[in-house]
C-alpha cells in the first residue's frame, strides 16, 4: 500500500542530514536545499513503487530485484559521501578554524564572502563556549529548559513534527488505493500500480515547495499547507460520510452461512470496516447489485476465502471490494485525496525538517534536532498502533474528522508561535525565539523599528528609528 517502514538508517539519515545540509549551505538557498532532500525522499518512494510493480508480476524471483536493486544508490551514495566535506561549523567548534575556512572557501567559491562567514560562525562558537563555561557541568538538557528561546524553539520544533504526523499522512496513504479502486480502476493488473500513481502525486507537488520555500517563506507555506491539508481532510471526511450514509446494501448471505460474523452486516460500508470482511457484488451500470459479505483471504485481500469472489476464473464478473465500497461520491473522496497531496507535498510534507535544521543554537542544535526527530517518529507509532483500533471505533470519516482537528489546532498554534527564518544566518535565528510570543507572531521577515541585542545571556530592544532609545550599557 505504499506506506515506508523507518528503520535504523532512517532515523538517523531523518535526523543528520536536514542538520548538515542547514550547517553547510547558503543562507539564501539553505531552505530550497533541505526541502531538495525531502523532494528526493518522495522521489525514491516513486522509484521504488516503480521497480515494484514492473517486478510483482514474477513471483519467484521478483522480491529479489526489489532488494537487490536497493544496493545500486547504497553504493553510489557511499563513495559519494568519501568527497563530502566536513561541516565548517562542527570543525569552528572543535578548534580547528583552518580547516574550516578551507571548507568555507572550497563550497562557497568567493573567499571575502567564505572570511566574513568564517568569522561570524567563530565569533558565535566562541561565545557560546563562554557560556557554557561559565555554567556547571550538568546536562545540556538542563541547560536548553533553562533557556526560555531555545525551549520555545524546542516546543514549536517538537510540535511541528508532531503535527505532520497527526495529520494522518499516513493514513490517507494507506487509503489512496482504495479511493482510486472506488472510481473503477479495479482489475488485479491494475491495482499493483496504484501506489505508484499516489507516490507520483507526493513527489511532483513536492517541487511546488521546493519552488515557494524562498519565495513566500517557511512561516506562511506552512500556515498555507496546513490550512490545505484541514481543508482537503474536511472534503474526504464529508465523502466518505455520504458513501457511508448510502451504501449498497448486502442482499444475500452468500455461502458463508447465515450466522457467521461478516454476514451479520447489513451494509457494504459495515462489512468493509472490519478488515477481515469484503463485499462481493454484482458491478452494473446502473448500480451494484446482489451484493453479499464474505470473508477476506488474509494472505490475498484482494480476495474471499469462500464464494464466487475466490475464484480465479468467474463465470459471472462479479467484483471484490475490499476496504472500500461502490459509492458516487468517490469523485468528492478522490478530489480530497489529490488536495491532500498537493498541500502536504508542497509544505508540511518536508517544513518541519527544514524549520528544525535552523533554528536552534550551535551548542543545543544536535541535541535539539535529534529529541525534535525522535518525536516525528514516535508520533508515526502512535498513529499506526492506534489506527485500525480508531477506523472501528470512528469510522473512516470520523478518523478524517479527528485528523482534521488537529490540523485547525496546529495552525492556531503555529500562527501564532512560528517565527520566520527565510534569509537569517543559523548564528540569527536564536534571537527570533527571544521575543515574546506575540510579537514573534506578528513580525515581519526583517522587523524595521525594532532590533534585539543580546548581551550576557539578556534580551535588550532599541529603537532602530531613535539610537538613543535603548540602554546598552
Amino acid at each position: 500500500r505504499g506506506k515506508s517502514n523507518p528503520g535504523f538508517k532512517r532515523g538517523l539519515t531523518s535526523m543528520i542530514v536536514p542538520l548538515y545540509l542547514s550547517e553547510v549551505a547558503p543562507f539564501d538557498i539553505r531552505g530550497r536545499l533541505v526541502t531538495l532532500n525531502g523532494c528526493f525522499f518522495a522521489g525514491g518512494q516513486f522509484v521504488a513503487a516503480l521497480i515494484d510493480g514492473t517486478f510483482s508480476n514474477d513471483k519467484m524471483n521478483g522480491w529479489r530485484f526489489m532488494f537487490g536493486l536497493a544496493a545500486i544508490p547504497s553504493f553510489t551514495q557511499f563513495f559519494g559521501f568519501l568527497r563530502m566535506p566536513e561541516s565548517p561549523r562542527w570543525l569552528v567548534a572543535r578548534g580547528k578554524y583552518h580547516e574550516a575556512l578551507e571548507v568555507l572557501k572550497r563550497i562557497r567559491g568567493q573567499v571575502v564572502q567564505a572570511e566574513k562567514e568564517f568569522e561570524s560562525i567563530k565569533s558565535n562558537c566562541l561565545e557560546t563556549e563562554r557560556q557554557m563555561e561559565a555554567k556547571d557541568s550538568t546536562s545540556i538538557f538542563v541547560h536548553i529548559f533553562q533557556n526560555p528561546a531555545v525551549k520555545r524553539a524546542l516546543t514549536v520544533g517538537c510540535l511541528l513534527h508532531l503535527t505532520q504526523q497527526f495529520v494522518g499522512i499516513n493514513t490517507v496513504m494507506y487509503y489512496s488505493s482504495s479511493v482510486i479502486e472506488m472510481t473503477g480502476v479495479r482489475s488485479e493488473s491494475s491495482v499493483v500500480w496504484l501506489p505508484t500513481v499516489t507516490t507520483a502525486i507526493n513527489f511532483c507537488c513536492s517541487f511546488l515547495g521546493l519552488f515557494l520555500v524562498e519565495k513566500i517563506g517557511r512561516r506562511y507555506l506552512t500556515l498555507f499547507s496546513l490550512a490545505g491539508v484541514a481543508t482537503s481532510l474536511g472534503i474526504m471526511a464529508i465523502g466518505f460520510q455520504l458513501a457511508n450514509t448510502h451504501s449498497p446494501q448486502t442482499e444475500i448471505s452468500g455461502t458463508d452461512g447465515p450466522n457467521t460474523l461478516c454476514s451479520s452486516y447489513s451494509s457494504c460500508s459495515q462489512c468493509v470496516n472490519n478488515p477481515r470482511c469484503g463485499y462481493c457484488f454484482l458491478d452494473l451500470p446502473f448500480g451494484p447489485l446482489n451484493g453479499s459479505c464474505l470473508f477476506s483471504d488474509q494472505i490475498n485481500p484482494h480476495m474471499s476465502v469462500t464464494g464466487q469472489c475466490n475464484n480465479s476464473v468467474l463465470e459471472v464478473p462479479l467484483t471484490w471490494a475490499y476496504e472500500w465500497c461502490p459509492s458516487n461520491y468517490s469523485w468528492l473522496i478522490l478530489f480530497g485525496l489529490i488536495l491532500y497531496l498537493l498541500c502536504f507535498a508542497s509544505g508540511m510534507g518536508f517544513m518541519s525538517w527544514t524549520v528544525n535544521s535552523q533554528i536552534y543554537p550551535f551548542w543545543a542544535r544536535s541535541t535539539c534536532n535529534a529529541t525534535a526527530t525522535s518525536v516525528n517518529w514516535l508520533s508515526n507509532l502512535v498513529v499506526s498502533l492506534t489506527f485500525l483500533t480508531l477506523v472501528e471505533f470512528l469510522n473512516k470519516y470520523g478518523l478524517l474528522w479527528l485528523y482534521m482537528s488537529f490540523a485547525i489546532l496546529g495552525w492556531i498554534y503555529f500562527f501564532l508561535m512560528l517565527p520566520e527564518t527565510r534569509g537569517k544566518q543559523l548564528e540569527e535565528v536564536e534571537d527570533l525565539f527571544a521575543h515574546p510570543w506575540w510579537q514573534d507572531a506578528t513580525t515581519a521577515d526583517e522587523p524595521k523599528t525594532v532590533q534585539y541585542v543580546h548581551i550576557r545571556g539578556i534580551n535588550l530592544a532599541t529603537n532602530v528609528d531613535d539610537p538613543d532609545s535603548g540602554d546598552e550599557s
